[in-house]
């Protein structure tokens, strides 16, 4: 788990593209709505939030479109935010030895 293996072929026709990698459509959250919840459904903390007036050029919405990574490596998006978001804080314990 962690990596994907791509073919040599593949990895040639890799210069000069840009992918959007995420979690795309099926797996899109809204950031306060759902993930607030989802912290604290994992007894993760909570970060201190302030909202503050948009402004111009930030977006309201993003989901990345993974297509072209799909194309190109026939990757899709499989980690739900749950699991992505316990192991990421499996990760962060062991990388800062307990310190997060």
């Amino acid at each position: 788990m962690g990596y994907i293996e791509i073919p040599k072929k593949v990895v040639c026709g890799l210069q000069c593209n840009i992918f959007n990698i995420g979690g795309g459509p099926e797996f899109a959250l809204s950031i306060w709505r759902e993930f607030e919840s989802l912290l604290k459904e994992l007894s993760l903390p909570i970060p201190t939030v302030q909202n503050k007036k948009l402004r111009q050029g930030d977006q309201k919405v993003y989901v990345s479109d993974t297509c072209k990574a799909e194309s190109f490596f026939q990757w899709k998006p499989k980690t739900p935010p749950s699991v992505g978001i316990t192991l990421l804080n499996f990760w962060l314990k062991k990388f800062f030895q307990n310190d997060v």
